[in-house]
């Protein structure tokens, strides 16, 4: 669910999660601003190496102008919110074409 609030609102996302979790949203169909966030953090076994890199992805985003990343990010945005709201069976099938 919490995941899932950002996609439905339309803003960017870095997950403090379980490892793959971005991987997964892929897998799914949505797409993870790679342009503009980097997600390496994503693939780190040990959970504390993973929140500390992604601790530190966080921090250098906010360290740059966070509305051209945003004005980057928005074609991905849309898709996902898109695809987010689409009927099951439309998400199914964007799978199975993909």
């Amino acid at each position: 669910e919490k995941t899932f609030k950002p996609i439905k609102n339309c803003q960017p996302f870095i997950i403090f999660g379980a490892k793959g979790s971005i991987q997964q949203l892929r897998d799914m169909g949505y797409r993870t601003f790679d342009h503009v966030i980097d997600h390496s953090y994503d693939s780190i076994e040990n959970t504390t190496e993973r929140w500390d890199a992604a601790c530190k992805e966080f921090e250098r985003l906010m360290s740059i102008h966070l509305y051209n990343a945003y004005v980057a990010c928005k074609e991905d945005l849309l898709w996902n919110q898109q695809l987010f709201l689409a009927p099951k069976a439309d998400r199914l099938n964007r799978l199975l074409e993909s």
